[in-house]
């Protein structure tokens, strides 16, 4: 349950998000503070719901960690999320999984430090293990090593329309440089599109995406005489993913579908090279 205390004229709530492997509790605090004009009847029953959000929030794993949580203390949050849709046999699995190796490897690590190398690196750890969770030795096979990490691979059609603008920084004789620089209209066909996901615990898992993107694209082309070849770079602006979905098997048998947050952004780095006939 969350604590609320007032301070001056702010209220502070905090969250008891359990215990890490350290044995230290882990809090998460917000502050509230009422917008002028509200009676007091109204303030308690904004903080209230408020207390109520934060809380739903941090047991989802949904509120930020303010850049400073390891992934050693999100493993009791993520535990107790996940433990109400996951049988005993693949709970206790997991269990073994994260305290044998993945907090050890990369307990340590800020959540937000965490990158693709040093999945890499985890993954080639495993790959050299000579021992099972059970204790037996023996390597670990490519589907126990599977099991650690989860993938979603997308295949993307679309039709792409820029409009860029370009200034001459060179231009003499056959030679010439240029930057350019503007947006990048996106249409996603959805029928062509194929996308997986793999490893995941969830089932049914189903992506949709929004049909009309948005990128900012920026680089510099060189031309020599008739050849020329550009460098660019697109960043996508907002998220191209509208929702994503899966079957939830509730604790009682019963089936339902639940959602999935997930940010995705186009980030490309391109070059192309022609010739001018």
């Amino acid at each position: 349950m969350a604590n609320i205390r007032k301070r001056n004229k702010s209220y502070e709530i905090t969250v008891s998000c359990g215990y890490g492997i350290d044995g230290r509790q882990i809090r998460r605090t917000m502050t509230y503070t009422p917008e002028k004009g509200m009676t007091a009847k109204q303030i308690e029953k904004e903080v209230q719901r408020q207390a109520v959000l934060f809380e739903e929030q941090c047991r989802d794993g949904v509120v930020g960690t303010d850049g400073r949580m390891k992934l050693a203390d999100y493993v009791p949050i993520y535990l107790e999320n996940a433990k109400h849709r996951l049988s005993p046999v693949v709970y206790e699995k997991y269990c073994r999984m994260l305290d044998i190796c993945i907090v050890p490897m990369l307990g340590h690590f800020k959540l937000k430090d965490i990158k693709p190398i040093h999945i890499q690196r985890f993954v080639n750890a495993l790959e050299e293990r000579t021992t099972h969770l059970d204790g037996k030795q023996g390597r670990l096979t490519p589907s126990t090593i599977r099991r650690y990490y989860t993938m979603v691979q997308s295949v993307l059609h679309s039709i792409d329309f820029p409009v860029l603008y370009g200034y001459n920084v060179v231009k003499k004789g056959p030679y010439g440089m240029s930057i350019f620089a503007g947006p990048k209209l996106r249409y996603l066909w959805g029928k062509k599109n194929e996308i997986t996901f793999s490893n995941f615990d969830q089932k049914g898992i189903h992506e949709k995406l929004y049909p009309f993107n948005i990128s900012a694209v920026i680089g510099v082309g060189v031309n020599i005489s008739r050849i020329f070849f550009d460098f660019r770079y697109e960043q996508g602006i907002g998220n191209i993913s509208k929702s994503i979905t899966y079957d939830n098997i509730n604790s009682d048998g019963s089936t339902g579908i639940s959602r999935i947050i997930f940010d995705r952004r186009d980030s490309a780095l391109s070059f192309s090279l022609g010739f001018i006939f």
